[in-house]
C-alpha cells in the first residue's frame, strides 16, 4: 500500500495467536494456510513428534477447513483419541498415550484459539464465483465451541486485549509521545469486527469506510463515522 513501516509496528490477529500459543507453551493444531503457519516455526520445533496436540488454532484458509480437518480439531478439544494405538501417525490428542510420552505428564485442558470472529468477507471474482461476500471463520468457530464444549479465546479484533496490545507498543516506541484513547482511531470495513468490542469499550475514534464487506445500512445505530474510502479519511485527517 506504499506506507513505510517496520516490522514492528505492525500487529496482526495471527501474531496474537501466536503470541498467546508462545506464552502458555502450547502445541497446536493449526487450521492455518501454509504461508501463516510459518508464523509458527519456533513453537512447532519446540516440539518433538510425539507430543501430543492441546490446542487448536484456526484461521481463515478454506482448504484447510474440511470435514476431517474440522473432525480433527473437535476431536481434539473433546481430549478424544485421533491415531490408533499401533498407527505409524505422529497426531495425538491429549487422551492419547503412544509409550514415549512421560507417563507423569498430566494433560492439559483443550484450548481453541481464533484471531477473529468474522462471520463473512469480501472476496474478489473467481472461476467459481462472482466478486461478493463469502463466509469467514465465524461459523466454524461457532461450530468447533458448540459441539466440543470450549469457548473460544479470540484474541484479534475487536477484543479490548488486542487494541491495548496495540496502543501500548505504539507509546512504547514513540515514548515522547502522549495520547489518550480518544485521539487514537480505528478505521475498518466491519462495523462489529472491526469497530465494535474494544474499540468501544476504550473510547477509540471509529472509522467506517464504504469499501470491502460494507453494506448499505450497516452503520445504522452504531455511532460511528463513515467516509467513502481510506483515501478519504487520510485526506480528511491531514486536511
Amino acid at each position: 500500500m506504499g506506507f513505510d513501516l517496520s516490522s514492528e509496528e505492525i500487529i496482526t490477529s495471527l501474531s496474537a495467536c501466536r503470541q498467546l500459543v508462545e506464552d502458555r507453551h502450547l502445541r497446536p493444531f493449526l487450521l492455518l494456510s501454509p504461508s501463516a503457519q510459518k508464523d509458527f516455526p519456533r513453537i512447532l520445533d519446540d516440539h518433538n513428534e510425539t507430543t501430543p496436540y492441546d490446542s487448536v488454532v484456526i484461521g481463515l484458509h478454506p482448504p484447510s477447513l474440511s470435514y476431517e480437518n474440522i473432525n480433527l480439531a473437535f476431536r481434539i478439544l473433546k481430549s478424544e483419541p485421533i491415531s490408533h494405538p499401533h498407527s505409524q501417525s505422529t497426531l495425538y490428542s491429549t487422551h492419547d498415550s503412544p509409550s514415549d510420552l512421560r507417563q507423569s505428564e498430566t494433560p492439559r485442558k483443550p484450548v481453541l484459539i481464533a484471531p477473529h470472529t468474522a462471520m463473512f468477507r469480501q472476496v474478489p471474482e473467481s472461476s467459481d464465483l462472482p466478486a461478493g461476500l463469502s463466509l469467514g471463520i465465524g461459523p466454524f468457530v461457532r461450530g468447533l465451541e458448540h459441539a466440543s464444549g470450549v469457548k473460544a479465546e479470540i484474541v484479534g479484533k475487536p477484543t479490548r486485549q488486542f487494541f491495548e496490545l496495540a496502543i501500548e507498543r505504539l507509546k512504547r516506541m514513540y515514548p515522547g509521545l502522549e495520547l489518550n484513547e480518544g485521539e487514537i482511531g480505528i478505521v475498518g470495513d466491519d462495523v462489529v469486527h472491526d469497530l465494535g468490542e474494544g474499540a468501544k469499550e476504550l473510547g477509540l475514534g471509529r472509522v467506517l469506510v464504504k469499501t470491502g464487506k460494507y453494506r448499505e445500512g450497516m452503520e445504522k445505530g452504531e455511532g460511528v463515522d463513515v467516509v467513502e474510502c481510506f483515501a478519504d479519511f487520510v485526506d480528511d485527517l491531514l486536511g
